[in-house]
């Protein structure tokens, strides 16, 4: 299923939430997978924190206006100001993580949100072996003109681990994969996203299981006219 701001999360797509820690939830769909993905990680001696999972509706709504309130604070009319707070943070019902399939990772030890935070050592495992899990790194370096999202190293998304191996050896993109690549006439040079929030951590035994789980997919033809981040 893929999901932006031309292909908004149907109307009738359904799915259960499990808590993750307390602090978290993601879909039931891979709960399983990512338990399996984050226990592998800590049993190398790394310490993944997840800093955001699944959002409400409500939830992408308030950040959504108050990134909008933000910028006509600065005097922006509304419809500029929706413009270009859709840079950085996701439209309603088009961000993933309404999905409960994606999830932010980082590094205990490095918890800012921006480039360097593939040079910690959890992104370094995360990069090489999350797609066993089902996962992929879903808006990777080489591929921002197809996904028309700024390079992040911390947002990960579950496409079932067939796909994910899959998608991992043809070293295409989630859109290639689908075949609706497309090409976004923006120039990324200097586009950067970074964050100074901070998260916490919660320590909880999970015991792993290695059921494996598909995702439900739909094919929809999308085209990307903006670069953007997956907030």
């Amino acid at each position: 299923l893929l999901v932006d701001d031309d292909s908004p999360i149907p109307e009738d797509y359904k799915f259960d939430t499990i808590s993750v820690n307390g602090n978290h939830a993601v879909s039931s769909y891979c709960y399983d997978d990512l338990m399996d993905m984050i226990e592998d990680c800590k049993a190398r001696g790394l310490s993944p924190v997840i800093c955001s999972s699944y959002r409400t509706l409500e939830k992408q709504q308030s950040l959504f206006e108050s990134e909008v309130q933000s910028y006509m604070q600065q005097g922006h009319s509304r419809e500029t100001a929706e413009k270009i707070a859709a840079t950085s943070v996701a439209i309603p019902d088009t961000s993933e993580h309404q999905l409960g399939l994606a999830v932010d990772i980082v590094d205990i030890n490095n918890q800012r949100l921006e480039t360097e935070q593939e040079d910690t050592d959890v992104q370094k495992w995360l990069m090489a072996n999350s797609w066993k899990y089902g996962f992929i790194l879903r808006y990777p370096k080489d591929k921002t003109d197809i996904t028309g999202t700024i390079y992040e190293p911390w947002h990960y998304r579950y496409v079932g681990i067939e796909d994910a191996i899959k998608i991992h050896n043809s070293g295409l993109c989630f859109e290639e994969y689908l075949g609706l690549a497309g090409k976004v006439d923006v120039d990324i040079s200097d586009v950067t996203k970074t964050s100074t929030k901070k998260t916490t951590t919660t320590t909880r035994k999970i015991t792993t299981t290695t059921k494996k789980t598909t995702t439900p997919s739909k094919t929809t033809k999308t085209t990307t006219t903006s670069l953007k981040t997956s907030t």
